[in-house]
């Protein structure tokens, strides 16, 4: 008979610290860590958590901060970080496989 392993697994609901990409990194391995701690053996963040999620209900509340939504977009490419690159690397590496 085949057996599987349990995993825990957290799905993780927070906000980003909005058009800032490094605490943001910072914040992701915060809450990646709480999560390992409390037995997670996989974490999942909210698509786009670094920096913001590009989508009118996100976006229309932040661009009203600024000139506008082209400022707001160009705010957006400045706290973008690039994969694989030095923000990714200060991730925390991947669980070892128990497999």
């Amino acid at each position: 008979m085949t057996r599987f392993e349990t995993a825990r697994v957290a799905a993780v609901q927070a906000t980003p610290v909005v058009l800032d990409a490094e605490r943001s990194v910072a914040k992701a391995i915060e809450l990646i860590g709480r999560a390992a701690g409390d037995g997670a053996k996989l974490v999942v963040l909210p698509e786009a958590f670094v920096s913001l999620y590009p989508s009118n209900a996100w976006a229309a509340a932040p661009a009203s901060g600024f000139g506008g939504v082209e400022q707001l977009w160009e705010r957006m490419w400045e706290s973008s970080i690039d994969v694989p690159g030095p923000a990714v690397i200060a991730s925390p590496p991947p669980a070892p496989s128990t497999t």
